[in-house]
Protein backbone atom coordinates (compact mmCIF):
# COMPACT_ATOMS: atom_id res chain seq x y z
CA UNK A 1 0.00 0.00 0.00
CA UNK A 2 1.28 3.42 -0.74
CA UNK A 3 2.34 6.42 1.36
CA UNK A 4 -0.02 8.72 0.56
CA UNK A 5 1.54 12.72 2.45
CA UNK A 6 -1.46 14.82 2.43
CA UNK A 7 -0.86 18.41 3.99
CA UNK A 8 -1.96 19.24 7.02
CA UNK A 9 -5.73 19.92 7.24
CA UNK A 10 -5.76 23.34 10.00
CA UNK A 11 -3.76 24.74 7.20
CA UNK A 12 -4.38 27.06 4.04
CA UNK A 13 -1.13 26.25 2.10
CA UNK A 14 -1.47 25.63 -1.18
CA UNK A 15 0.61 23.18 -3.13
CA UNK A 16 1.93 26.29 -5.08
CA UNK A 17 3.10 28.05 -1.80
CA UNK A 18 4.63 24.45 -0.46
CA UNK A 19 6.16 24.66 -4.25
CA UNK A 20 7.58 28.02 -3.86
CA UNK A 21 9.02 27.42 -0.37
CA UNK A 22 10.89 24.50 -1.87
CA UNK A 23 12.28 26.26 -4.34
CA UNK A 24 13.71 29.05 -2.30
CA UNK A 25 14.93 26.39 -0.30
CA UNK A 26 16.54 24.74 -2.64
CA UNK A 27 18.27 27.82 -4.22
CA UNK A 28 19.47 28.70 -0.16
CA UNK A 29 21.02 24.92 -0.11
CA UNK A 30 22.70 25.45 -3.27
CA UNK A 31 24.14 29.31 -2.49
CA UNK A 32 25.07 27.67 0.96
CA UNK A 33 26.90 24.99 -0.72
CA UNK A 34 28.68 27.03 -2.99
CA UNK A 35 29.81 29.26 0.03
CA UNK A 36 31.03 26.28 2.02
CA UNK A 37 32.98 24.92 -1.25
CA UNK A 38 35.12 28.87 -1.44
CA UNK A 39 35.86 28.38 1.99
CA UNK A 40 37.29 24.92 1.91
CA UNK A 41 38.76 26.60 -1.42
CA UNK A 42 40.49 29.31 1.23
CA UNK A 43 41.69 27.40 3.75
CA UNK A 44 43.41 24.82 0.92
CA UNK A 45 44.91 27.92 -0.33
CA UNK A 46 46.12 29.16 2.65
CA UNK A 47 47.46 26.22 4.01
CA UNK A 48 49.40 25.86 0.86
CA UNK A 49 50.81 28.78 0.97
CA UNK A 50 51.89 29.23 4.40
CA UNK A 51 53.66 25.69 3.88
CA UNK A 52 55.78 27.44 0.78
CA UNK A 53 56.67 30.36 2.93
CA UNK A 54 57.91 27.76 5.86
CA UNK A 55 60.18 25.42 3.37
CA UNK A 56 61.28 28.73 2.15
CA UNK A 57 62.08 30.54 5.46
CA UNK A 58 65.54 29.66 5.50
CA UNK A 59 66.53 30.31 1.75
CA UNK A 60 67.95 32.88 -0.21
CA UNK A 61 64.27 33.64 -1.61
CA UNK A 62 63.04 33.77 2.16
CA UNK A 63 61.71 37.45 2.35
CA UNK A 64 60.05 37.90 -1.36
CA UNK A 65 58.56 34.22 -0.70
CA UNK A 66 57.11 35.52 2.84
CA UNK A 67 55.48 39.02 1.27
CA UNK A 68 54.26 37.35 -1.12
CA UNK A 69 52.72 34.68 0.72
CA UNK A 70 51.50 37.41 3.35
CA UNK A 71 49.83 38.88 0.69
CA UNK A 72 47.82 36.01 -1.15
CA UNK A 73 46.96 34.79 2.70
CA UNK A 74 45.27 38.26 3.31
CA UNK A 75 43.22 38.82 0.54
CA UNK A 76 42.07 34.77 1.24
CA UNK A 77 41.54 36.14 4.86
CA UNK A 78 39.69 39.14 3.64
CA UNK A 79 37.43 37.17 1.56
CA UNK A 80 37.06 34.18 4.12
CA UNK A 81 36.25 36.67 6.74
CA UNK A 82 33.31 38.01 4.45
CA UNK A 83 31.69 34.67 4.16
CA UNK A 84 32.10 33.86 7.74
CA UNK A 85 32.85 34.90 11.48
CA UNK A 86 36.44 33.34 11.59
CA UNK A 87 36.34 34.41 15.02
CA UNK A 88 33.57 32.67 16.63
CA UNK A 89 34.55 29.51 19.03
CA UNK A 90 32.14 29.53 21.16
CA UNK A 91 28.11 30.10 21.77
CA UNK A 92 29.30 33.01 23.51
CA UNK A 93 31.29 34.55 20.75
CA UNK A 94 28.08 35.29 18.06
CA UNK A 95 27.09 38.04 20.77
CA UNK A 96 30.27 39.24 20.61
CA UNK A 97 31.60 39.27 16.55
CA UNK A 98 28.54 39.86 14.05
CA UNK A 99 26.82 37.16 11.89
CA UNK A 100 28.65 37.08 8.49
CA UNK A 101 26.98 35.98 5.35
CA UNK A 102 27.16 32.09 6.35
CA UNK A 103 24.96 32.45 9.38
CA UNK A 104 22.74 35.02 7.69
CA UNK A 105 21.75 32.68 4.97
CA UNK A 106 21.19 29.73 7.49
CA UNK A 107 19.29 31.69 9.41
CA UNK A 108 16.97 32.35 6.38
CA UNK A 109 16.57 29.00 5.59
CA UNK A 110 15.86 28.04 9.08
CA UNK A 111 13.26 31.10 9.00
CA UNK A 112 11.86 29.38 5.66
CA UNK A 113 11.93 25.68 7.04
CA UNK A 114 9.54 26.49 9.72
CA UNK A 115 7.17 28.50 7.84
CA UNK A 116 3.74 27.09 6.54
CA UNK A 117 3.27 29.23 4.04
CA UNK A 118 5.12 30.54 0.62
CA UNK A 119 7.67 32.61 1.25
CA UNK A 120 7.59 36.24 1.94
CA UNK A 121 8.48 39.02 -0.08
CA UNK A 122 11.40 39.99 2.18
CA UNK A 123 12.80 36.47 2.33
CA UNK A 124 12.95 36.45 -1.04
CA UNK A 125 14.27 40.28 -1.10
CA UNK A 126 17.07 38.89 1.48
CA UNK A 127 17.89 35.73 -0.58
CA UNK A 128 18.34 37.71 -3.08
CA UNK A 129 20.46 40.58 -1.32
CA UNK A 130 22.79 37.68 0.09
CA UNK A 131 22.81 36.16 -2.99
CA UNK A 132 24.54 39.17 -4.57
CA UNK A 133 26.98 39.37 -1.97
CA UNK A 134 27.96 36.29 -1.54
CA UNK A 135 28.41 36.11 -5.04
CA UNK A 136 31.32 39.09 -5.09
CA UNK A 137 32.83 37.37 -2.56
CA UNK A 138 33.64 33.80 -5.01
CA UNK A 139 34.00 36.22 -7.91
CA UNK A 140 36.88 38.02 -5.57
CA UNK A 141 37.91 34.24 -4.57
CA UNK A 142 38.09 33.61 -8.31
CA UNK A 143 40.23 36.68 -9.10
CA UNK A 144 42.66 35.77 -6.73
CA UNK A 145 42.86 32.35 -7.87
CA UNK A 146 43.46 33.34 -11.69
CA UNK A 147 45.88 36.15 -10.55
CA UNK A 148 47.42 35.84 -7.39
CA UNK A 149 48.26 32.29 -7.00
CA UNK A 150 49.73 32.18 -10.21
CA UNK A 151 52.34 35.12 -9.34
CA UNK A 152 53.02 33.29 -5.96
CA UNK A 153 53.88 29.86 -7.53
CA UNK A 154 55.86 31.63 -9.59
CA UNK A 155 57.66 33.57 -7.01
CA UNK A 156 57.78 30.20 -5.98
CA UNK A 157 59.46 28.22 -8.67
CA UNK A 158 61.66 31.43 -9.36
CA UNK A 159 62.95 30.81 -5.55
CA UNK A 160 64.09 27.14 -6.66
CA UNK A 161 62.71 25.51 -3.09
CA UNK A 162 62.94 22.15 -3.09
CA UNK A 163 59.10 20.25 -3.06
CA UNK A 164 60.29 17.80 -0.08
CA UNK A 165 62.82 19.78 1.97
CA UNK A 166 65.06 17.07 4.38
Amino acid sequence: MPIVVTPDPRLTTTAEDFAAQTALGLKIRDTHSDLNRAVNRIRALREQANGWVSRAKNGASAEAIATAGKALVDKLDAIEGELLQVKVQSVQDTLNYPVRLNTKLATLGGALETADSAPTRQMEDLYDNLAERIGEQLKALGAVVAQDVPAFNAAVQQASIPAVAG
